[in-house]
């Protein structure tokens, strides 16, 4: 790992913008963006999972960085200062949600290609990174995706669910209708391109009916 990472990962301070030490009350997370750089903010005296997903951030970053990830943004700078933990990243881009409304539509293929690579890395790896949807990935000018947000994330364990699968999302429904139903028929079409697919779904779900997954809540899966 080179200086400019260490020092990245270091969680002795952080300089935030001025408006995250004053947080809206009961929020425990908070952004803001500032010439291209994504503040996020956590307040532990609302929640103490605030920092149990702060210190999950952190590990998250440390095992991609080490690991050399090409498909997560790039952390800037982590700390702790005036008991509000934060970290600064580069800005990866737009959210896919509103990546797809100016997209042509054929170019979302490209997208699920780049998914369906970071889901067979994530897997291989053993990242049981969880919660994800069109709000989590991100689309720079280029067309390159990054996922975000590895507050439910869990090392070293089997990753639990498919990520082109849960593009299927709510989330989708800020989409036109006929926009949201070409981009679930492409993630429909293209789901059981991800490694070892069958195999997945049916531990997955034993996993579940043994009370051993970290999913709280099913995900609906059609074959």
């Amino acid at each position: 790992m080179d200086r400019n990472a260490v020092n990245a990962l270091d969680t002795s301070s952080i300089a935030l913008p001025e408006a995250l030490f004053e947080p809206e009350a009961g929020l425990h997370i908070r952004l803001e963006m500032r010439d291209r750089i994504v503040f996020k903010a956590y307040y532990p005296r609302y929640a103490a999972k605030a920092r149990e997903k702060f210190e999950r951030e952190i590990e998250a970053f440390r095992f991609f960085t080490a690991r050399r990830a090409p498909f997560v943004p790039e952390l800037l700078e982590s700390g702790i200062t005036n008991e509000i933990c934060g970290l600064a990243l580069r800005n990866g881009g737009v959210t896919l949600a509103n990546w797809l409304e100016k997209a042509p539509h054929s170019a979302f293929d490209g997208i699920l290609d780049q998914l369906l690579r970071i889901d067979a890395w994530l897997y291989r790896h053993r990242v049981n990174y969880l919660q994800a949807s069109p709000k989590d990935v991100l689309v720079d000018d280029a067309g390159t995706a990054r996922i975000i947000d590895f507050e439910y994330t869990f090392l070293n364990e089997p990753f639990e669910q498919i990520l082109v699968e849960r593009m299927d999302h709510d989330r989708l429904e800020s989409l036109p209708p006929d926009l949201a139903e070409t981009v679930r028929a492409r993630v429909h079409a293209r789901k059981t391109e991800s490694r070892h697919f069958f195999y997945r779904v049916l531990r997955n779900g034993v996993m579940r009916r043994l009370g051993q997954s970290r999913v709280q809540k099913n995900v609906q899966r059609t074959l």
